[in-house]
């Protein structure tokens, strides 16, 4: 059974990125004065994550007013990019062996990025590969060899474009 529960209305929201390349995601800014390139950390239904306002304050859309919005926790602190620096490196060594594993391998699979969530509990690892392909093996090997939790995530060509900055005639 679901709890009846009255939800506040949303009074303003903000555009953020949480990856080089990703898609703007409305989160709500629950009266935080937030502008373009503030550092934010965000509550989701994944757990807190890092991310950088590309859209300022402004009122709510109908769709947006209908949906479940992440929430900004909160700016983020200095000690926050450093936590942030340091998962990157990590995450880019997750990417360094899962790489160097597929290699050894001999798999058919191209290792787009790495990204972490902001508590620093688990890697993804997005790869191409033209037909489904279980890295889970793979995955498994590097976070034991990193003592993190890795995730293999296949993604299509245009998405893997997107992840690594390329783009073409079709705007990806």
């Amino acid at each position: 059974l679901v709890a009846n529960h009255e939800e506040r209305p949303v009074s303003t929201v903000v555009g953020v990125v949480f990856n080089a390349g990703g898609q703007v995601v409305p989160c709500e800014s629950d009266g935080i004065e937030l502008a373009w390139n503030d550092r934010v950390i965000c509550r989701s239904a994944r757990g807190l994550e890092y991310g950088r306002v590309v859209v300022p304050n402004r009122r709510p859309t109908k769709e947006e007013l209908g949906q479940q919005l992440r929430s900004v926790v909160r700016r983020a602190t200095a000690e926050d990019d450093a936590t942030r620096r340091a998962q990157r490196e990590r995450a880019e060594l997750a990417v360094r062996g899962f790489r160097r594993r597929v290699r050894e391998q001999g798999l058919p699979v191209k290792v787009h990025t790495g990204d972490t969530l902001f508590d620093g509990s688990r890697v993804t690892v997005t790869f191409g590969a033209d037909d489904r392909i279980d890295l889970r093996a793979v995955a498994q090997d590097v976070g034991r060899e990193l003592g993190v939790r890795v995730e293999a995530r296949q993604v299509g060509p245009r998405e893997g474009a997107r992840l690594t900055g390329g783009f073409g005639m079709c705007g990806d």
